[in-house]
């Protein structure tokens, strides 16, 4: 579990992001920013979202209770988890260590307004080769508040594009390694 994320500039935060969909993510919501801290939830139009980006999409809100909600979620999230988890509590769709580090990264990005981008290598029991995992969320809102996180989940390796999350929540059957957390200083 990591407690702190390392922040970073602009630069350092961009070439941190693996490939090219990813960068494109973050290059999108930048630009909606422009000079602000962070765009509006209405600004975001999944039109203009890089096309590679949209099944992996999902927008998460805060409950009234603090806990936050799936809003939105793309097609291939919908493939990761094995349903469909619109309307879903995160405590619904996401267990032990995982759902600590995302409610922890969650938390921070919505008390700082800065985006966060997480990612492990996962390794298989079965000994196929490992897997990256990167999650990038970003904040939306206004300068006085993050309403809503916009974010991109990938799990990705050479001989095989994407992975069942399943596989992912079955301690038995996948190791983490290399978890780093970075955020927009």
């Amino acid at each position: 579990m990591i407690e702190t994320p390392t922040l970073l500039d602009l630069q350092e935060f961009r070439s941190n992001l693996v490939g090219q969909y990813i960068r494109d993510f973050f290059d999108y919501w930048d630009r909606l920013r422009g000079s602000r801290s962070m765009p509006m939830r209405s600004e975001v139009d999944p039109l203009d979202v890089p096309r590679p980006i949209l099944p992996s999409l999902y927008i998460l809100i805060r409950d009234d209770d603090g806990g936050f909600r799936f809003r939105l979620v793309g097609t291939r999230l919908a493939e990761i988890f094995g349903r469909d988890i619109t309307g879903k509590r995160i405590e619904e769709v996401l267990h032990d260590e995982v759902l600590s580090n995302a409610l922890r990264s969650y938390d921070m990005i919505v008390r700082l307004g800065k985006p966060s981008h997480s990612q492990a290598l996962y390794f298989p029991a079965s000994g196929e080769n490992p897997f990256l995992y990167q999650r990038l969320t970003l904040p939306l809102g206004t300068d006085a508040q993050t309403t809503h996180l916009l974010g991109a989940l990938f799990l990705q390796r050479e001989d095989l594009p994407f992975v069942t999350y399943s596989d992912v929540e079955a301690r038995e059957v996948v190791t983490t390694s290399d978890r780093v957390e970075t955020m927009l200083a």
